[in-house]
């Protein structure tokens, strides 16, 4: 069995560098969900596509069925 890789990430925070691991866990959230998009719209321009994201409706009735389209 291979030894785990340890890696250090940093960000850029406004003027200056820190430490993954010093963001709350809301930042690392909110870090995690744009980076996961833009490798989705990396992804996506690959085959042609292009991606737009919303944000979820915040209530039932906002919803659009496929069936009432």
């Amino acid at each position: 069995m291979q030894k785990s890789l340890k890696v250090n990430i940093y960000v850029r925070k406004k003027d200056k560098v820190i430490s993954y691991e010093t963001l709350s866990d809301d930042e690392k959230k909110a870090l995690g969900i744009r980076l996961n998009r833009r490798g989705l719209q990396a992804a996506g321009r690959v085959d042609g596509y292009e991606l737009e994201f919303f944000d979820p409706p915040k209530k039932e009735h906002d919803v659009v069925k496929p069936d009432e389209v």
